[in-house]
């Protein structure tokens, strides 16, 4: 009898872990009903139950704890390495098919056959170019899903793409940006919102406006509210202590423009 609690706990685990709500018991008399156990998975159940049921997003807090949100959100970074340049990336989306990448387009535009993705486990591909944009400081990769094993795609999380965070930022909330310089994910640096909405002459574009501080090669990592909420992806900061971002809400219109070009 505890093996079978034991099982039917574990079960239940799983079904909550995937957003599906545990089936009720409606009968005591349930001893003449077999049904198959499934006992065991594999990499590859896990991850595709995890597209299905939307879990390959990095999920905020419920309460706001940047240390916290910090260690959810370091699955969703990436480094990127070019012939001549270095810099970070975050992941856009994950499916059957592929892995997207977003970073930004000044490090995109040296892409070439020498350039490589590292996720954090160290795992180095190739990848291609799909989109560089024309209006932003944008670009995105793909990388066939063939490239990474099932047990390290059960590891990478996408950045979510809900704008309400982004879209209720108010001028001196507490914000945090990750890129990877110094190695995946390892840089983190916390700032205060000076504009959620300023225009940046350099990019000629609207982006978040920060009080705090970037290093070389954070450019394409992501900035976050305190509850890990993506809000943007980290585009430049000056010597003077100043960031900008680019909007999630644009980078959710340029891919899904993309998407509806493709079609």
């Amino acid at each position: 009898m505890k093996l079978h609690l034991k099982i039917f706990a574990g079960i239940v685990f799983c079904l909550i872990l995937y957003g599906i709500t545990p089936l009720v018991m409606v009968s005591a008399r349930q001893d003449n009903i077999r049904r198959p156990l499934i006992q065991t998975t594999t990499f590859r159940d896990e991850y595709e139950g995890m597209v299905s049921y939307g879990g390959t997003y990095i999920r905020a807090l419920d309460y706001a704890d940047i240390e916290e949100a910090y260690e959810r959100v370091k699955s969703g970074i990436v480094k990127i390495n070019t012939s001549r340049l270095h810099g970070s990336g975050v992941i856009w989306e994950l499916n059957e098919a592929e892995i997207v990448i977003a970073s930004s387009a000044h490090l995109l535009t040296d892409w070439d056959t020498d350039s490589y993705i590292m996720f954090g486990n160290g795992t180095i591909v190739s990848g291609e170019i799909i989109l560089l944009s024309e209006s932003y400081d944008l670009g995105f990769l793909k990388i066939g899903i063939d490239e990474l094993t099932y047990e390290e795609l059960v590891g990478c999380r996408q950045v979510g793409r809900e704008v309400i965070a982004y879209e209720t930022l108010q001028d001196g909330d507490a914000v945090f940006s990750v890129g990877s310089s110094d190695g995946v994910a390892l840089d983190r640096y916390e700032a205060t919102v000076a504009s959620a909405h300023w225009y940046i002459q350099e990019f000629d574009s609207y982006m978040l406006y920060c009080f705090g501080y970037a290093k070389p090669g954070m450019s394409g990592g992501g900035t976050f509210d305190t509850y890990g909420n993506f809000l943007g992806m980290l585009s430049g900061g000056t010597g003077g202590g100043e960031t900008v971002s680019l909007p999630v809400t644009v980078m959710k219109k340029e891919y899904e423009d993309m998407k509806k070009n493709d079609m």
